[in-house]
């Protein structure tokens, strides 16, 4: 669904590590050589801007890891119609594509397979938050997530009763939990609101919230059904205002 908007960024990441392990993917991936491609599978997003349709295998975006930590990540600069939601897969290939053999045959990248759906943050009707961070990715061979709306997407948060006058981030509850909990939090003003869980090693694990909120009291449901039971952190950041909590899966 286009909407209208001039200089939207959005940011995608993908985590390569299954891609490199010769038991998960064949050929593997080889960092330092391979290169990561985001490629949108959507026709309408070509005939909105005037692209012509790629061919087969299609190169878009590419992707890079500037902290050698596997995670692959590039930005789609757009000026005119964005989206709310976008139908992509990856691929890597060879400088020269001559030693990988992806589904096509020989020349060909190797592709992530089926596509997936990722959804971008709204303020409104047709308006868009950006810059935008996308979920982080994980290459799967086969198994892709679920077609629905990522962590993130402002729809899962449900505005409270409440004119609050100070920031605050409650304690979740239930907790422990499982499978879901509830986290409220409060901003007294209008501001950029990011929501993020970590696990115990300090690694971000989701993004629950990146968007403009007005002032008021809201909450969000964390679903732990994709994540293993143990401790994890939740941080709110609004303003000059950074507070976090813990919470425990139980499984």
């Amino acid at each position: 669904h286009p909407g209208k908007g001039r200089g939207a960024f959005f940011l995608f990441q993908v985590d390569m590590t299954d891609a490199a392990d010769p038991l998960i993917q064949t050929p593997p991936f080889v960092p330092g050589t391979d290169t990561v491609w985001w490629i949108p599978r959507q026709p309408l997003y070509y005939a909105v801007y005037g692209l012509p349709w790629p061919g087969e295998y299609p190169r878009v975006l590419e992707l890079t890891d500037p902290d050698q930590d596997m995670i692959y990540e590039g930005t789609l600069t757009l000026n005119g119609p964005t989206y709310n939601g976008w139908l992509y897969n990856y691929a890597y290939a060879n400088a020269t594509d001559l030693i990988h053999e992806g589904p096509g045959g020989p020349g060909s990248p190797v592709n992530q397979g089926d596509a997936r759906v990722r959804f971008v943050g709204q303020t409104g009707a047709r308006m868009f938050v950006t810059p935008w961070t996308m979920p982080l990715d994980e290459w799967s061979n086969d198994v892709l997530p679920e077609e629905d709306h990522p962590d993130g997407w402002i729809d899962n948060v449900k505005e409270i009763p409440g004119n609050p006058q100070t920031y605050s981030l409650e304690q979740n509850y239930p907790n422990p939990f499982n499978p879901s909990t509830t986290i409220r939090f409060s901003v007294p003003e209008q501001g950029i609101v990011t929501l993020k869980v970590f696990n115990l090693l300090g690694e971000q694990v989701a993004t629950l919230i990146n968007s403009e909120l007005a002032q008021g009291s809201y909450e969000i449901d964390f679903k732990g059904a994709n994540y293993s039971s143990g401790i994890y952190f939740y941080t709110l950041k609004a303003g000059n205002f950074i507070s976090s909590k813990k919470m425990i899966l139980l499984k």
